[in-house]
């Protein structure tokens, strides 16, 4: 059973597609590109636009779902219907809004027994947000009856081979390298990556090897990055280096105060990652609970191993102070912020 992305792509490749379909994820962009490639793999070029039914939001109810999936594709083997509806996986407390269908709890149950017959002739895909509530009838049923798919981002040799595909589509070579510098500079979703990815293209124009000074010349740093490589140069006392990046982000235009917001934020999680790795929690278990992705807490990790928990709520105290003078007019926000990362990366005592 295909359980993710690359998974389900082997699948269409392989013509091995089942009739009944869950997505769901933070990456959407991945939930989109496979349905275009169920698109052209299932429907015939000249009937697409008839045989692809998408019903959305206040539209849905049992007998135009059934209706779809029921009439024949036209002048094609088979047709694919999309249910494109968040609040269907969402249980009963967190669903409703403009559509009542998925608080109707005999609307649900007829959809559950409808979806296990489903003609041979229709591919139903149901489409959910980034979480789904796995306690659900629906839930539940789709599993048991085709396939759920978790779109979560791409990361680590599997976010650099998709980065090397995409350029391999106009023609261009990036090394491996390099597809992880343009990663780890954008570290944003895949869509906001494509677009990227997109201006280097045309920026080398008739070259088709991309270098990591293409990427400096096109790529702008994402502020998450930015923030990441400013706290991590102060927590291993890299003055200079600090400062550096500092003065760069107020080059391109980004706010103290925003800075500094985000540099409370990063110190929190490093904090609380501290405290619930020494409560015994895994990286799985901590990323849940903060609410971030697991590569971000074997970061916080690593930079937690550098304090005790003492430090890191010095440190939190003493940006807390920063921000307050700051805001009181007390200090120049410019002169506050390089006293701060001066502070913090002389040698502390515990």
């Amino acid at each position: 059973m295909a359980a993710d992305y690359d998974g389900i792509i082997l699948d269409i490749k392989k013509n091995n597609i089942k009739r009944l379909y869950l997505f769901y994820g933070q990456e959407r962009y991945l939930v989109d590109d496979i349905v275009s490639n169920m698109k052209s793999s299932i429907l015939n070029d000249a009937f697409k636009s008839l045989n692809y039914i998408k019903l959305e939001g206040s539209t849905l109810n049992f007998d135009i779902i059934v209706n779809a999936c029921e009439t024949l594709p036209f002048m094609d083997d088979k047709k694919i219907v999309i249910i494109d509806e968040h609040n269907l996986f969402k249980g009963k407390k967190a669903s409703g809004g403009n559509n009542d269908f998925a608080c109707n709890s005999k609307s649900m149950d007829e959809l559950c027994s409808y979806i296990q017959e489903i003609p041979d002739t229709t591919v139903l895909i149901f489409i959910a947000g980034e979480e789904v509530d796995k306690r659900s009838k629906l839930y539940k049923c789709i599993k048991k009856n085709g396939d759920v798919i978790e779109c979560t981002p791409l990361k680590g040799e599997k976010l650099t081979k998709w980065i090397e595909k995409e350029f391999r589509k106009s023609n261009k070579k990036i090394s491996k390298s390099d597809a992880l510098y343009i990663s780890e500079r954008a570290s944003m979703s895949l869509e906001y990556l494509i677009n990227e990815i997109n201006k280097v293209c045309s920026y080398i124009g008739d070259r088709t090897q991309v270098s990591k000074q293409d990427i400096d010349e096109v790529v702008p740093k994402s502020l998450e990055l930015n923030i990441f490589q400013l706290v991590d140069s102060i927590s291993t006392n890299k003055t200079e280096k600090a400062l550096t990046i500092f003065n760069d982000m107020l080059l391109d235009s980004e706010p103290i105060p925003v800075i500094l917001s985000m540099i409370i934020r990063q110190y929190r999680l490093i904090l609380n990652t501290k405290l619930l790795m020494e409560s015994g929690y895994s990286s799985a278990e901590i990323a849940g609970k903060l609410g971030v992705p697991t590569f971000v807490i074997s970061n916080m990790q690593r930079m937690s191993s550098s304090f005790s928990v003492k430090q890191l709520e010095d440190r939190l105290n003493g940006c807390l102070e920063a921000d307050m003078a700051i805001k009181t007019g007390k200090m120049d926000q410019r002169i506050a912020m390089e006293m701060l990362i001066v502070k913090f990366t002389a040698k502390e005592e515990d």
